[in-house]
């Protein structure tokens, strides 16, 4: 349907760190974008959102090399 939702954000509560990474690495497939300063591989640190560097693919494709196979 149009006009399409520009994004979604959900949160949740829990007891631990632990189990918010437990909850985050199992709906990996689901989730774009992570920013928190727990200590997980894609992570990315609060406030940083909007800044990627040259190695942050959107949905982890590396868009040169995509574009370049049109």
């Amino acid at each position: 349907d149009f006009p399409a939702r520009p994004g979604i954000l959900n949160y949740t509560r829990y007891d631990a760190p632990a189990e918010a990474a437990d909850w985050i690495e199992s709906h990996n497939d689901e989730i774009q974008c992570v920013a928190t300063d727990i200590p997980l591989a894609r992570a990315v640190r609060l406030g940083q959102t909007q800044r990627p560097g040259l190695a942050d693919y959107p949905d982890g494709r590396d868009t040169m090399k995509f574009l370049a196979t049109l």
